[in-house]
């Protein structure tokens, strides 16, 4: 079966993957807590979304108007996914070069779409603003302080 693991279903999953789409539980706990619900033992989660790397500097925490608790560190998102039922097989944490990988493809969509439109187009200084808005969040806000952590999972 294949269906959107937002909506609890009746039947229980034997995998899922949830990469950076915690928020559609609200946090990391209550994302990992659906999960292990529709889990039986033996049944597999792979599990990414945003870390802190190091303390949140004020220019962080404004970038991406984010709070310290938002986020924890990957040793606190191991904590919770332990404490709601899961035994992790593996852990990592992206790396700067494929984070930096992955800002930047989200930026290059605002560069192809305004390299394909003109300057006089209805949506071109909107969208050019949010290109600038973003790179400057990433780049003087949290960059090398915001990460993202993989985590392989079994319930048990």
């Amino acid at each position: 079966m294949v269906a959107d693991a937002s909506i609890q279903t009746p039947r229980a999953a034997e995998a899922a993957i949830c990469v950076g789409a915690s928020q559609i539980w609200g946090d990391h706990s209550a994302a990992l807590s659906a999960l292990r619900a529709m889990m039986p033992a033996g049944g597999r989660v792979v599990y990414g979304d945003a870390v802190w790397t190091q303390d949140p500097t004020a220019g962080a925490l404004e970038a991406l108007d984010a709070a310290p608790c938002d986020y924890g560190t990957l040793a606190d998102l191991v904590d919770i996914a332990v404490y709601w039922g899961f035994h992790p097989l593996q852990i990592g944490q992206a790396t700067m070069e494929e984070w930096d990988a992955f800002e930047s493809g989200y930026s290059w969509g605002f560069e192809r779409w305004l390299m394909s439109h003109p300057d006089d187009h209805s949506h071109a200084a909107n969208v050019r603003n949010m290109a600038a808005d973003h790179r400057t969040k990433w780049l003087r806000g949290y960059r090398g302080i915001l990460g993202f952590g993989y985590l392989a999972l079994i319930a048990h």
